[in-house]
């Protein structure tokens, strides 16, 4: 809301950008872009029931939409978001990577494959939006209770590394964390990520066997693994190299980023490419 002020929001090391929802109970949404991240343009739009927040990094050649769609809201006002937002985009050339995220309170959607459990046309609206700019939604597992009410969609197929939901306390959705595969706010390729090789951060756990980890581990008796510790501060650092060993043998190892400029080269290829064999489809249709 207006009256809430920014110095009340703040956190060490990030800025603060918002579209407030001025004429309705809660809504609005708020981004935290770090310090260390360029923001060169932003735009806010308040469209009643819905709210939108857009903004770019031009040396990250990045774009980030943020909409919040209440439920029921009508069709009009998220109609209008959306269509702001592609005209936002469409500013941009295609070498920009762009990121739309939020609570769009679209529980019909099925995501994995997209489908709809019933039709709506701020449903349809979405779709149709995604498949003009060629891009994914990444969060495939409920949110809020059992619907995936939260949505990260972006027309960057390397970004996304790992996605984690956890629950929280400090509200009634899941907390949400989508791994990038380089650093935002490091636009220039640096040396890539060095991992001890006797470590989790070394495996690529987006490509494990869980089933085989899942197994492995209900097989340890643990307690006669406990009774090898001659006191119970040696237990801790037994179990997890005994958990690391097995995941190591069901999961493969991290493979760096071979450098963001060339990546970013051929995802804008790419989504020329899609685009121009979307466009032949529909001809021929």
């Amino acid at each position: 809301k207006p009256y809430v002020h920014d110095a009340q929001l703040h956190v060490d090391g990030y800025n603060i950008l918002r579209c407030d929802r001025g004429t309705r109970v809660g809504g609005g949404v708020v981004l935290y872009t770090h310090q260390d991240l360029p923001i060169t343009k932003t735009e806010s739009i308040d469209y009643d029931h819905c709210q939108l927040l857009m903004c770019t990094s031009d040396p990250s050649k990045l774009i980030i939409c943020l909409i919040y769609r209440p439920p029921n809201a009508p069709y009009k006002s998220f109609k209008a978001c959306l269509n702001s937002a592609q005209s936002y985009i469409s500013h941009h050339d295609n070498s920009y990577e762009v990121c739309v995220l939020g609570d769009f309170n679209l529980p019909n959607i099925n995501w994995d494959p997209i489908s709809m459990s019933f039709s709506t046309e701020s449903a349809v609206a979405l779709v149709d939006f995604m498949t003009e700019n060629l891009m994914s939604q990444y969060i495939l597992q409920p949110t809020r209770k059992n619907k995936i009410l939260d949505l990260f969609i972006t027309n960057s197929v390397s970004i996304v590394t790992h996605v984690l939901l956890t629950n929280t306390k400090l509200s009634d959705h899941r907390l949400i964390e989508i791994f990038f595969s380089y650093n935002l706010c490091k636009p220039h390729a640096g040396s890539p990520p060095i991992f001890k090789a006797d470590s989790f951060r070394s495996l690529d756990f987006s490509k494990a066997d869980f089933s085989k980890i899942r197994e492995d581990l209900g097989e340890i008796d643990w307690t006669s693994l406990s009774k090898q510790c001659i006191d119970e501060e040696e237990f801790p650092k037994l179990f997890t190299e005994t958990v690391l060993q097995i995941c190591k043998d069901s999961c493969p190892k991290k493979v760096p980023p071979k450098g963001k400029k060339c990546n970013r080269t051929l995802n804008a290829l790419s989504r020329k490419k899609r685009k121009i064999q979307l466009s032949l489809n529909t001809a021929q249709n």
